[in-house]
């Protein structure tokens, strides 16, 4: 079973990989993450605490990231620092914040793209051969 970290679970994104992660037994939601901002950041959702606290995916097998930049960065070193695998899919990132990322996936398994559509990612490889 794949304990799974959810960051950004009040996003649209983030509600669906929480439903359908509660609805796979293969999966166990060890956290769910929000913005210390949304007012709903700490309401529980299917009984499950919510917390702000990065710190808190310190039991995780895997973050599963698609929020904004700067929660990503935040996030990131806490899955460093926590020996936490990452699939990142947040759009928006900066030259040095990919970068950054890039380091850290000498530390730690990542995968990141900003569209997680199999179709999209082949076009992408497409143009990069053209």
């Amino acid at each position: 079973m794949i304990k799974l970290a959810i960051s950004g679970c009040r996003g649209r994104m983030g509600r669906s990989i929480t439903r359908l992660a509660l609805n796979d037994k293969s999966f166990m939601v060890a956290t769910l993450l929000e913005h210390k901002d949304n007012p709903q950041a700490q309401e529980p959702i299917n009984d499950m605490p919510v917390s702000i606290d990065s710190s808190s995916i310190k039991n995780s097998d895997v973050l599963i990231e698609f929020t904004l930049p700067e929660g990503t960065m935040t996030n990131l070193q806490a899955c460093v620092d926590n020996n936490v695998k990452m699939v990142i899919g947040t759009t928006g990132l900066t030259t040095e914040q990919i970068e950054k990322i890039k380091k850290a996936s000498e530390i730690i398994p990542i995968v990141f793209a900003s569209n997680m559509s199999v179709g999209v990612n082949i076009l992408f490889k497409l143009t990069e051969m053209t």
